[in-house]
């Protein structure tokens, strides 16, 4: 079960003011909330790979040791607003999604494992998988409740993967709304409270998110805000016999500053490490995940 667990990241309530300005206050600097309207449409290019080592004990944390196995998973996510009975919604549909797995041997010799589409691995699986929810939920709501958008597919390894992968999905899109509620200017840093975040096979206790406002840079023609996060400390407690699963991460996101991506992130990027312990061996595995995603304009 270890082989499966992303993280969520989202950055919610009660952040404090842990720095000070670094650059004098620039209102165009500031990330504005996205105004959702009906017909917009935004895609992004969302991709997942994590390595899993086996380890040893070391002097202050288990040594990693031998590569056991790589995952990967890539999808297009598409991100539509419609009007539906219940209001203004959000229709996240994923197409184009694919998956690998890779032993060690198979890496070493150098053999290929090609991708394969997730509507050949997982049964019932729509080439066209989509969910919806209203557009005044916050992402960190909603990535409580993918496991009612995915319990068709829990039972199967590879959907249950995509199931915590698309946690970081949202967590971008929460972060970017998070920095923009709380008004972070350049050069300021930022520290959040505690969350319990509920998932699916139980509770994932997200450490204080520490958030920098790097700087302001145009991209691509637009302003854009560039923010660095940092967790350490996380943990996601389950019901035993799933092991133990510590992690500490880290993220970088851009954030349009102005135009028709205004408030949405365009990029962004996450690392992982992770320590599942087996609660009867007290064997450890160590886990270490790559995230990107970027909007395709």
């Amino acid at each position: 079960m270890d082989r499966f667990f992303g993280k969520p990241v989202f950055l919610l309530l009660a952040f404090a003011v842990c720095l000070c300005r670094a650059n004098a206050s620039d209102e165009n600097s500031k990330v504005q909330k996205h105004q959702f309207r009906v017909g917009e449409t935004f895609t992004y290019f969302f991709e997942n790979t994590e390595a899993s080592y086996s380890t040893t004990p070391g002097i202050a944390t288990a040594q990693v040791t031998d590569l056991i196995s790589m995952e990967e998973i890539k999808a297009k996510v598409r991100m539509e607003i419609v009007a539906l009975k219940g209001g203004v919604t959000k229709r996240i549909t994923l197409t184009e999604v694919s998956y690998r797995k890779q032993t060690a041997d198979d890496i070493k010799s150098r053999r290929t494992v090609p991708f394969a589409a997730a509507t050949d691995l997982i049964p019932g699986f729509s080439k066209e998988f989509s969910y919806t929810y209203r557009v005044n939920q916050s992402d960190g709501e909603v990535e409580s409740q993918l496991g009612s958008f995915f319990k068709d597919h829990m039972a199967n390894q590879v959907g249950m993967f995509l199931y915590y992968k698309m946690q970081d999905f949202h967590a971008f899109h929460g972060s970017a709304d998070g920095v923009a509620t709380k008004g972070l200017e350049v050069g300021q840093a930022m520290l959040s409270n505690v969350i319990n975040i509920p998932l699916e096979h139980g509770a994932f206790h997200n450490a204080p998110i520490l958030t920098i406002y790097s700087r302001k840079q145009v991209s691509d023609g637009s302003g854009q805000g560039y923010f660095k996060s940092i967790v350490m400390g996380n943990s996601y407690d389950m019901a035993a016999p799933a092991p133990r699963v510590d992690t500490n991460y880290q993220y970088s996101f851009y954030v349009a500053l102005a135009g028709r991506y205004a408030g949405l992130p365009t990029r962004g990027e996450m690392n992982e490490t992770i320590f599942t312990t087996d609660r009867t061996t007290k064997a450890v595995k160590a886990i270490q995940r790559m995230v990107s995603l970027s909007i395709r304009k």
